[in-house]
């Protein structure tokens, strides 16, 4: 496997985590796709790209003690 097929096959794998940490790993995948489809024009936004990244952060140090990449 490639440096980069391997790196590829980590990054899914922390956004599947992500999705699973976030308490919607049993949600139907078309409808996490279109929730994810829906609200990515927002990440355009630097300010709220920032203020979602504030609360992954919290989120992330309520449910684990900190941040870890996933």
């Amino acid at each position: 496997m490639t440096d980069h097929r391997k790196a590829d096959t980590r990054h899914k794998i922390q956004l599947g985590g992500l999705v699973i940490k976030a308490g919607l790993g049993q949600i139907d995948a078309m409808a996490l796709l279109g929730l994810l489809v829906t609200h990515r024009e927002t990440m355009c936004d630097p300010g709220e790209q920032q203020h979602l990244r504030e609360v992954g952060r919290a989120f992330a140090s309520q449910t684990r003690g900190g941040h870890d990449g996933v």
